[in-house]
């Protein structure tokens, strides 16, 4: 299992703010923001932590490696959120 915790006194939304600001200086981008907690509520069924899982991506990066070898494409977000 993959796991990589960094604790915050910051709420949820500041979280998000800083981590996407960071990501931008590192040429990566947020292509997908899944609020859990809003989606299962919304499916009336109730979760009480805020969660929520960023899908990142560094365009530049994900190119290179694709032209090295096409099967790392399982591991690259999907392809649905650059509107292909």
């Amino acid at each position: 299992m993959f796991d990589y915790t960094v604790e915050t006194s910051k709420s949820i939304d500041d979280a998000v703010e800083s981590l996407e600001l960071k990501l931008k200086e590192d040429s990566f981008g947020v292509l997908w923001d899944f609020d859990v907690k809003k989606t299962l509520e919304s499916k009336g069924l109730d979760y009480e932590p805020n969660y929520r899982i960023l899908e990142v991506c560094n365009p530049k990066a994900a190119k290179e490696l694709l032209e090295k070898n096409h099967m790392v494409g399982y591991f690259l977000p999907s392809l649905q959120n650059y509107g292909l």
